[in-house]
């Protein structure tokens, strides 16, 4: 999320993850102003895993990376798929997106496997959260990245919100306010007194 002063929540990830999104939860509930949208991003191998869950991702925008050292009958196989290309600089990882069709990227995986970044709710309706209590259970040291999409009060409109990242087993929790609010740090101030958490107001990233 672009035009955001991102302050870190210290020690989100003591507990695990499960206690970081209950955590990054517990501010969008105090302090969030409607309408609060969540983003999804998993970025993973297990092609089983996403399989399983190939119907909870209906529409889903889906970018695959393939490491081949032949991309020949991979490039044509995405051809034939309606695949669209994004890079295919020889030496380089190919990379691909399959908007709305996963099944697709699936089915490939028979000439090459990849690994697919999967996102709910950034180009279309909102994720659900009990998509991401699914994926907080299996995650398996891999990228997920939950954005919960609202307004603070005080805070300019757009680019606000409470974000979390976990990458393998480390995992972050920031508060973003739009960087044009005139007051942006009195506005994480009284976040943060709300929410009961504390934030890192010394050095907030912009972003």
């Amino acid at each position: 999320m672009g035009g955001s002063a991102h302050y870190r929540v210290p020690g989100a990830a003591d507990g695990g993850l499960a206690a970081a999104v209950a955590l990054a939860r517990r501010i969008v509930t105090r302090c969030g102003r409607p309408p609060v949208e969540l983003r999804l991003s998993w970025t993973t191998g297990r092609l089983d895993a996403v399989a399983a869950l190939a119907d909870r991702f209906a529409g889903a925008r889906v970018d695959a990376e393939y490491r081949v050292s032949d991309p020949g009958p991979l490039l044509a196989a995405l051809e034939r798929e309606g695949a669209f290309i994004v890079d295919a600089t020889p030496g380089r990882p190919v990379l691909a997106q399959f908007d709305g069709r996963l099944e697709a990227a699936l089915r490939l995986a028979s000439v090459a496997k990849p690994t697919l970044e999967i996102q709910v709710g950034w180009d279309d309706e909102p994720a659900d959260e009990s998509l991401l209590d699914t994926l907080v259970s299996i995650v398996d040291a891999e990228e997920l990245i939950a954005e919960w999409d609202c307004w603070f009060e005080g805070a300019s409109g757009g680019y606000n919100g409470v974000a979390l990242r976990c990458d393998g087993d480390a995992a972050e929790v920031d508060v973003m306010v739009n960087y044009r609010s005139s007051d942006r740090d009195g506005i994480a101030r009284r976040i943060a007194a709300a929410a009961g958490v504390a934030l890192d107001l010394d050095d907030p990233r912009l972003q």
